[in-house]
């Protein structure tokens, strides 16, 4: 009777969910989901099938370039909110707030800033001192990014969080 069990509900022999049914989880029931935690299997699931599924766009499509780019570009579209949810919940799944992916538009938002002063205010010397002052802000505002991709490779949280219980599977 337990084999049956495993099989109707596409688990492991350990009780898991496999990579596959995490990634359709993630673009059917939680497609838009930004509450609650991702475990790592859960996010790097997603992460490893989106990866595949554009391999083989790449592939097959290797002679059709403007095909293979539309394709591309509509499966960014389609899979953007789940991705950002996932990613949200991992970040939730470590104690980490959400806003850190915002922070991570910091060296876009710097770049137009000094871009834009540049154009305005444009002379051989001040360029010069706007170049390094510009490349300062952009390493330093880089330091979000290189924050999520350090924390998404952290164990769960083995307690319940502000962000909900600890999610299924973490042992």
């Amino acid at each position: 009777m337990d084999d049956i069990k495993v099989s109707q509900t596409h688990k492991t022999k350990s009780g898991d969910k496999s990579v596959w049914r995490y990634f359709v989880e993630c673009i059917t029931k939680k497609y838009v989901c930004f509450k609650g935690r991702a475990r790592r299997k859960e996010y790097f699931g997603f992460l490893l099938v989106d990866t595949l599924v554009r391999i083989f766009i790449v592939v097959s499509l290797v002679r059709l370039q403007p095909l293979d780019d539309f394709i591309n570009l509509l499966w960014s579209l389609f899979l953007f909110l789940p991705g950002l949810g996932v990613l949200v919940r991992r970040l939730h799944d470590v104690g980490y707030s959400a806003w850190w992916i915002a922070a991570t538009l910091m060296p876009v938002i710097s770049n137009i800033a000094f871009s834009t002063v540049n154009l305005v205010f444009y002379d051989g010397n001040t360029a010069d001192y706007l170049s390094v002052l510009q490349n300062i802000c952009f390493i330093l505002a880089s330091i979000p990014t290189f924050v999520i991709v350090v924390v998404i490779f952290f164990k769960s949280d083995m307690k319940k969080n502000k962000y909900g219980d600890v999610p299924e599977g973490v042992a």
